[in-house]
């Protein structure tokens, strides 16, 4: 059993995040279906490539919604990782985007990488204050992980991702 913490505040802000993302997934993919089912109701019988393209979009909406209606913030790639093979994670980062129109703060966005073993990647979105307290409760949760984004660790995650796990000092 892992010694991830359900109850801790920082776990509970990526499980909110995850839930917004698939909030937004859902909605996305209703939409498209949606979209698909309008275009195939007037396009039927008067355009043939029209009235395809909205049945591929009705199908894909219907399948991808499929998916993310059946999915949970508990059944998540990174909630699996996190919780019963953290082992794979070996590097995590945050990068945060500022939106600046006309040189005024508008908003900002945090996004987490980690990085996994495999050479794969789970990426989440985060608001940009949580960031600092979930960063430190990963570096407890993932003492074998390196944390941070340099050129150096992106070169050697490329050549070797094993490279960048850290062993306790015994």
């Amino acid at each position: 059993m892992s010694k991830i913490s359900t109850s801790h505040p920082a776990f509970l802000v990526l499980q909110e995040a995850i839930r917004k993302e698939l909030r937004l997934k859902r909605i996305f993919t209703l939409g498209l279906c949606l979209v698909g089912a309008v275009c195939l109701y007037f396009f039927w019988k008067k355009t043939l490539l029209l009235s395809i393209v909205a049945a591929i979009a009705f199908l894909a909406g219907g399948i991808l919604s499929y998916k993310f209606f059946r999915e949970n913030a508990e059944n998540t790639p990174l909630i699996h990782l996190l919780r019963h093979e953290p082992e794979k994670i070996v590097w995590v980062y945050s990068v945060v985007t500022q939106r600046m129109p006309f040189g005024l703060r508008f908003m900002e966005n945090g996004v987490f990488y980690f990085k996994l073993i495999t050479g794969d990647d789970v990426t989440l979105g985060v608001p940009q204050s949580e960031i600092p307290s979930i960063s430190a409760y990963l570096n407890t949760l993932l003492p074998h992980a390196t944390f941070g984004y340099s050129e150096d660790r992106a070169q050697w995650y490329r050549a070797a991702p094993e490279m960048l796990l850290r062993y306790e000092e015994e």
